[in-house]
């Protein structure tokens, strides 16, 4: 199965010209909308959570997804470890998630203005959380803090510790059959 055929029928999955106007839609008939972002590599408890908070209290939940290259420039060159289709299906099953688009960089606060959320979630323990603040403003668009738990799980730990099980397996399995 080629990558872009596993979202090619999932319905949340938006542009973000699409995702523009679904916001602007459900904000004239008075919804209140989160946007957050994020790579959502691995996806675990923590992020489940993380969207579960930004979702309480609105309407609707737009989430953008970085695509492979921004991941593998703000992480590193293992990542992702999973592949942006990839990631746009699991989140896409989660029913906390309304819509779901993919972008390119960093998200920046152009971004936020054109989306036009009420609000943008994002957690406490961001390490850009005084940047992603000053976006919101810049932005027109309430800072919701989400995610107070999101310090105990992380992608990056999990994939390390995947990697280095299937790692160890393998010199096992080399060693044993000597």
């Amino acid at each position: 199965m080629e990558k872009e055929e596993l979202v090619a029928g999932v319905k949340k999955y938006v542009t973000y010209a699409k995702a523009r106007q679904l916001v602007r839609r459900a904000k004239e008939k008075g919804k209140k909308v989160a946007f957050t972002s994020g790579c959502f590599d691995v996806l675990h408890v923590g992020h489940v959570l993380f969207l579960e908070d930004c979702r309480s209290g609105v309407d609707l939940l737009v989430v953008g997804i970085d695509d492979n290259q921004t991941v593998t420039r703000a992480k590193g060159k293992d990542h992702p470890f999973f592949d942006e289709t990839e990631r746009i299906k699991v989140l896409a099953t989660l029913e906390i998630v309304d819509y779901i688009f993919k972008f390119r960089g960093p998200c920046s606060a152009d971004l936020i203005k054109g989306l036009s959320p009420n609000f943008y979630c994002f957690s406490p323990y961001d390490p850009k959380y005084k940047e992603k603040t000053a976006d919101a403003k810049k932005a027109g668009a309430k800072v919701k803090e989400a995610g107070f738990l999101l310090k105990s799980w992380s992608s990056s730990k999990i994939g390390r510790l995947l990697r280095y099980s299937f790692m160890l397996e393998s010199w096992m399995i080399n060693v044993l059959d000597r």
